[in-house]
């Protein structure tokens, strides 16, 4: 780590991964899958997204949507039943149980993979692409973003949001580390990974009232920009994940000796 970027070492091989989503990741991180949620569960997401881009007098009438990601089409549901009815909505998605769903409600399913070529025949046609949470999750996010680029229209815009690796969640290991996230950016390795990608970042916050933990990111279409690594910022991040160690140690001997004095009856 030279520039504040941080990624998962060991992790598994792609082929793993494109199996874990297909056919388990469902199982473990998405209950709405297998059970139904109410509106405001499944909307919550997305309405912080529109929240947003209203804030910052971005949002407009999108005729074409892109999903990364997409789940079972919560975001796409969101925006066709509230906001754009008459516009065109993609998804891509590996899980086959959401995919079904997805073209049951009458959204295109552009592909499994999305390291594949989907991009090709797509170029250029969306008004916003969406990335919400799942630039962690790849292998190269720097390929998945260029293809982003490839397919947004001159004036469209890409929303990414990410967890803040500059202000993680406990427990640090099991939780804001685990095995389905690669990748792991604050706000400064964010916003290069977007230049280098060939966006323009129109506005980026780390935390805001909608929430604390997450980075996110507004985009325009821009030029490709080098990469120029900061030492600091390599020792900025090494301490933040120190401290938060150091944290997570004392709360595992907190919660061992609480765990003994209640096997003993000292306390309830």
């Amino acid at each position: 780590m030279v520039c504040g970027f941080s990624y998962l070492d060991p992790r598994w091989t792609k082929e793993r991964y494109d199996q874990f989503y297909r056919e388990e990741y469902d199982l473990y991180y998405r209950p709405e899958v297998l059970a139904s949620n109410d509106d405001r569960s499944k909307f919550a997401p997305i309405s912080k997204v529109v929240d947003r881009l209203k804030e910052r007098d971005v949002y407009k009438p999108f005729k074409a949507v892109l999903d990364l990601g997409s789940g079972m089409g919560h975001a796409l549901t969101y925006l066709k039943e509230r906001h754009e009815p008459d516009a065109q909505y993609s998804a891509i998605e590996p899980s086959p149980t959401c995919r079904a769903h997805l073209i049951q409600q009458g959204f295109e399913h552009l592909a499994y993979d999305v390291y594949s070529n989907w991009e090709r025949p797509a170029s250029g046609r969306y008004g916003l692409v969406i990335m919400r949470h799942v630039l962690e999750h790849f292998h190269e996010p720097l390929v998945v973003l260029q293809k982003a680029r490839k397919v947004l229209k001159e004036d469209g815009l890409l929303y990414v949001a990410v967890p803040d690796a500059a202000y993680p969640t406990r427990p640090l290991r099991g939780h804001f580390f685990r095995v389905v996230h690669i990748s792991y950016f604050t706000k400064h390795t964010l916003v290069a990974m977007l230049e280098m990608a060939g966006f323009e970042v129109v506005d980026v916050v780390a935390g805001d009232a909608h929430e604390r933990h997450e980075v996110f990111a507004i985009c325009r279409k821009g030029p490709i920009r080098s990469f120029i690594p900061d030492p600091a910022e390599a020792q900025r991040q090494l301490a933040i994940y120190r401290s938060a160690g150091r944290l997570d140690a004392y709360y595992r001997l907190k919660q061992g000796l609480v765990g003994i004095l209640r096997r003993l009856k000292i306390i309830d």
